[in-house]
């Protein structure tokens, strides 16, 4: 039974067991963790992390830009939304004359933003799954 515990630096113990005696020897060797192609020193690791990173939180932000264009282009100019069936059937909207202008996060949760403009410019975060129905005036 062999038992290797390995980390960064230049230190590495084996742990070498024959029945029921273990044998601990201790060997200190110039040797780092590898990838399979190079070495990798613990900065190197870092600044992998930080741009694997930096790319997702890119991703992320052209993905809401394409969500946000195609909700734009989805709600016109103007949308009445019904948040349940009973306003629905009788024709009263929750929030009328409303516009879209964006997607907010909060909390980590995301919601759709609504303008309703006017004297006092309104702004309406509603939770998508709570929208039972729209109704696009252009």
């Amino acid at each position: 039974m062999s038992v290797r515990i390995q980390g960064w630096g230049i230190r590495k113990l084996a742990l070498c067991g024959c029945g029921a005696v273990l044998v601990a020897s201790a060997a200190i060797l110039s040797i780092g963790c590898y990838s399979s192609t190079m070495a990798q020193t613990p900065g190197d690791t870092r600044a992998a992390r930080e741009a694997a990173e930096a790319a997702r939180l890119l991703a992320e932000e052209q993905q809401r830009h394409r969500e946000a264009v195609q909700l734009k282009a989805t709600f016109g100019e103007a949308v009445d939304l019904y948040l349940d069936a009973d306003q629905v059937q009788a024709k009263k909207p929750a929030v009328a004359g409303v516009q879209f202008s964006g997607i907010r996060e909060v909390s980590g949760k995301r919601f759709l933003e609504f303008l309703k403009p006017g004297e006092h410019d309104e702004y309406w975060l509603i939770d998508p799954t709570r929208i039972v129905a729209a109704r696009v005036l252009r």
